[in-house]
């Protein structure tokens, strides 16, 4: 039977991945310590807003009045005044010309590179090698050619420019994150701004771990390092530091127009909950409001790294709220994990092929 050999295929595959101590499965929310005094450092709610049953009150009573599913795409009867408020409020807070809100992060990416790649056709893509799996996705959804891309080390400035110097595109387009996701590390936006200047370029910053916990309004990275936003594409993650969901693409208005008219995870896709649209718009001016959350948030992940540094852990580059403690394999990285779970504390162990290299992944709230 079919079946059968299916089972077997991949119950042989599950074996392998268990042989390697990289087998994932849900928890379930009974797996947390007992009582309420246990540390959870697993999730990206760095402000903690999901977890103020006040504000969370408050924004049930924004959502009064509106149906809870927007019951198809945006371009086929899904569209409400609420989202287009909301992308007009997201892109003022952003300082961007334009905002595009996608069902999620992923989403986004893997709409905006596709539609670049189609759009460019003499160009060339420059990715971190550590960026988030989404724009890795973005690329191979882009199907764009091997000789018009360029996986440049993580954060190698000086790779990147060879890269960039070496290109005769007309557009060297460089895609990057802002505050990197597994390794708590940030990018030099002014510097690549100077290489996009020098060298014909576009830059596209995914500012999902940056937004809401960096700058002095929250607006991310990009507002913290300075950057003119007209001259970038932004992704910006909700369901972090925000905490509620989705994402928006920020850009010039011609972009924007560009993915409402081209990009399949916008058009083929049921419109965000006019709930989630209502809440986020009464979460924006919030954001811009905690700004001591922000300077707590930087000096207890300043602490917890010091402390771990002096106890002889490897934290890496490390200089944000996500703190990486590395391992040597994925047993140890287990083992510290069970331990502090052990001591009220969860601390998920990361494993290829989410990283090279395993690790217990830190994530600081306030």
């Amino acid at each position: 039977m079919a079946d059968s050999y299916l089972k077997t295929a991949i119950t042989a595959r599950l074996r392998q991945i268990k042989a390697h101590d990289n087998y994932r499965s849900l928890r379930s929310p009974l797996s947390y310590p007992d009582g309420e005094d246990f540390i959870d450092l697993s999730h990206n709610d760095y402000l903690s807003l999901r977890a103020d049953k006040n504000w969370q009150a408050e924004l049930w009573e924004h959502c009064r009045g509106l149906p809870c599913g927007a019951g198809g795409s945006r371009l086929l009867g899904g569209e409400f005044f609420a989202l287009q408020e909301l992308e007009a409020q997201f892109a003022e807070f952003k300082c961007a010309p334009a905002a595009l809100y996608f069902n999620s992060g992923y989403a986004a990416n893997e709409a905006c590179l596709p539609a670049l790649a189609v759009a460019l056709e003499d160009s060339h893509f420059f990715s971190d090698a550590r960026n988030h799996a989404s724009i890795i996705d973005g690329f191979r959804l882009a199907k764009i050619p091997a000789n018009k891309r360029t996986i440049y080390p993580h954060l190698d400035m000086n790779a990147l420019e060879h890269g960039l110097r070496q290109s005769s595109a007309k557009l060297n387009v460089i895609i990057t994150e802002s505050i990197f996701s597994m390794d708590g590390d940030m990018c030099d936006l002014p510097l690549l701004m100077s290489l996009v200047a020098r060298y014909r370029g576009l830059l596209v910053v995914d500012e999902a771990h940056a937004v809401g916990v960096r700058g002095e309004r929250g607006a991310g990275l990009i507002e913290e390092q300075g950057i003119a936003h007209e001259q970038i594409i932004s992704i910006n993650t909700c369901g972090k530091a925000l905490g509620v969901c989705g994402a928006f693409v920020c850009s010039p208005v011609w972009f924007k127009d560009y993915l409402i008219n081209t990009a399949r995870p916008f058009i083929f896709t049921t419109a965000p909950s006019p709930w989630i649209a209502a809440a986020l718009s009464a979460t924006l001016p919030r954001i811009q409001q905690l700004n001591f959350k922000r300077t707590q948030l930087r000096l207890f992940a300043d602490h917890i790294r010091a402390e771990l540094r002096a106890k002889g852990f490897d934290t890496g580059k490390s200089c944000t709220q996500i703190i990486p403690v590395l391992a040597t394999s994925s047993t140890q990285a287990l083992s510290w994990s069970k331990e502090l779970a052990r001591q009220g504390i969860i601390a998920p162990a990361i494993r290829p092929p989410t990283v090279a290299q395993p690790r217990l992944r830190l994530s600081v709230s306030v």
